[in-house]
């Protein structure tokens, strides 16, 4: 009986035998607990409604990555997946959680953000964990996708369609216009600056009429566009063989030309200080005359910038005091730094040099285009390491540059040239809002600022050609177009 007990006693039990196990690993189990009650359920993108809005949160916390989807809080505060009649509505709020942030300032890119945006403007960006979900708001979950700024184009023709040939009648060019503002926003641009025309009255006798406020009338206003800076009709010298509509020869006639295109309403004024040729040409106006055209518009309260390809016309055109210069092919050093030093915005425009290039492979011209392109190139990483801002405009509209993603290949041949995915991005979207001196408005995803924004299924800091295809254009806090 002795040895029974004694035996009964060396039998450990059930207590003893996992005591050192939980003593050991009872921080671990205790977080994994804690973790299970605080795991988010799958957020809810099919019918049937009832999970917690804050589950649309807890899905970015816990470094889930969800598929791209749209919710809607009703007034009841039980989220539902959007219907088709919920995407034609307005709610007081639009809310959109990004897996990452790119907010157009060329900073690093933010992960897990909520952007919160009403009445068109974004009211505040926040952490998910500071967001308090409220009834008659429009949830996007884009926990898998990366949010940035509507892209700004600094450089469009509206009235082109990259063929190089006008329209036949006025209905015509509306058409056109209309439909070209349309793919532009639908591509991811949501704010152009319009060179050569949208705007003044512009006679075209050998069709029997002019175009007039092309911009403000219905043939762009009833239909999808962008946000439109229009520069009017492009002033230069009466001598030049390229196609000034405004033709000067004199400080006095710069004056004239400002105040007639400031009266028609123009947001911006451009000009010649030379004939557009692939050649290094020399200025055919004269530097008091730039210099008139420059003060006039900044008396004004207007941006002024040059197109011009030639050394000489480019400088005069910087030393006048210019707050952009397009093309700009031909720089030397001291150039560069003049426009560093002056503050001068710089749109290389090398998507067009390239699509120059391509067309003339078989003709004579090849040779000539294949310099003008490499110098571009050489100059524009010259002027990159020089510290000169850099804005992209892509020239689409223009002969060979068809409207829709000639921006989206502009970036891709500043990378290609020498600049970083995050540089030039940034001057699509803050540097670009800068330049146009609308950075108050636009350009940067930050409180106050309007709710322009695209969504990509992808991020554009590793692969740039995700910006060709975006699966969501917000504009004014509305969904303006959805990839299919």
């Amino acid at each position: 009986m002795k040895q029974l007990t004694q035996a009964r006693r060396k039998v450990p039990n059930k207590k003893s035998l996992f005591r050192p196990i939980l003593d050991k690993h009872l921080g671990v189990l205790l977080i994994g607990f804690v973790l299970i009650l605080i795991a988010p359920s799958p957020i809810l993108c099919e019918e049937g409604g009832g999970k917690s809005p804050s589950d649309f949160l807890k899905a970015g916390l816990s470094g889930d990555k969800l598929p791209l989807c749209e919710l809607v809080i009703p007034s009841d505060g039980i989220p539902r997946t959007a219907t088709p009649e919920d995407k034609q509505q307005t709610f007081p709020r639009l809310v959109i959680y990004a897996g990452t942030l790119i907010d157009g300032t060329g900073g690093k890119a933010l992960s897990n953000k909520v952007i919160v945006c009403e009445k068109g403007r974004i009211t505040n960006i926040l952490d998910p964990r500071q967001y308090q979900p409220a009834p008659e708001t429009y949830l996007i979950n884009a926990s898998s996708e990366v949010v940035l700024p509507g892209l700004i184009d600094a450089e469009v023709c509206l009235m082109g369609d990259g063929s190089g040939a006008p329209a036949a009648t006025k209905e015509a060019w509306e058409t056109r216009y209309r439909e070209n503002a349309s793919t532009l926003l639908y591509s991811g641009v949501t704010t152009v600056r319009d060179v050569y025309g949208g705007i003044s009255n512009v006679e075209l006798p050998e069709y029997g009429f002019s175009i007039k406020n092309l911009r403000l009338n219905q043939a762009v206003e009833d239909s999808p566009h962008p946000r439109i800076l229009a520069t009017g009709p492009p002033i230069g010298a009466k001598s030049s063989t390229y196609f000034p509509l405004i033709r000067i020869a004199t400080p006095e006639d710069a004056e004239v030309a400002v105040a007639k295109t400031r009266k028609e309403g123009a947001d911006l004024i451009y000009f010649f200080p030379t004939d557009i040729t692939p050649e290094d040409n020399p200025p055919n106006l004269s530097q008091e005359t730039i210099k008139a055209l420059v003060t006039s518009a900044h008396e004004a309260r207007l941006k002024i910038t040059a197109e011009s390809i030639g050394l000489e016309a480019n400088r005069a055109a910087v030393m006048a005091g210019v707050d952009s210069l397009k093309h700009g092919v031909y720089l030397d050093d001291s150039l560069i730094l003049s426009m560093r030093e002056k503050g001068t915005y710089y749109h290389p425009t090398l998507a067009i040099f390239h699509n120059y290039l391509e067309a003339s492979e078989n003709s004579r011209q090849y040779p000539t285009f294949e310099v003008v392109l490499r110098t571009a190139e050489n100059n524009f990483r010259k002027a990159l390491a020089g510290g000169v801002r850099i804005v992209a405009g892509s020239d689409s509209g223009g002969k060979g540059c068809s409207h829709g993603i000639m921006l989206q290949k502009e970036l891709a041949f500043l990378v290609g040239a020498g600049m970083t995915p995050g540089e030039a991005i940034h001057s699509a979207t803050g540097r670009a809002a800068e330049c146009l001196g609308i950075a108050k408005e636009v350009g940067t995803i930050s409180p106050n600022k309007i709710a322009d924004l695209i969504v990509t299924d992808g991020n554009p800091l590793l692969d740039l050609s995700v910006l060709q295809k975006p699966s969501l254009v917000i504009q004014n806090g509305k969904i303006v177009f959805r990839k299919q």
